[in-house]
């Protein structure tokens, strides 16, 4: 979508024709060694349990004893993961 080395267009051009902010192109997100341990638990609910959401996937957690987080959270870590039924 965007080409840094694009010979007729700046990445400038290139950013404001989209309508981004530079910062928006450069952002890293930082995640923390105990985001991706959840993340993991996370995924392993999901995949044995496909249908459950946010809810089922916290109060699982919860049985588990592995991690107590809200289910905000498991939606923030999960960014990046497209749950079909997450309510």
């Amino acid at each position: 979508m965007i080409d840094k080395d694009h010979h007729l267009l700046s990445l400038k051009e290139q950013l404001e024709l989209l309508d981004l902010n530079k910062s928006t192109y450069y952002y890293q997100p930082q995640l923390n060694n105990n985001d991706f341990i959840v993340r993991k638990k996370i995924d392993q609910i999901y995949t044995k349990y496909p249908f459950y959401g946010s809810r089922k996937i916290t109060a699982e957690l919860k049985n588990n004893n592995d991690e107590i987080i809200n289910r905000k959270r498991i939606g923030i870590v999960n960014l990046s993961v497209s749950f079909s039924n997450f309510s």
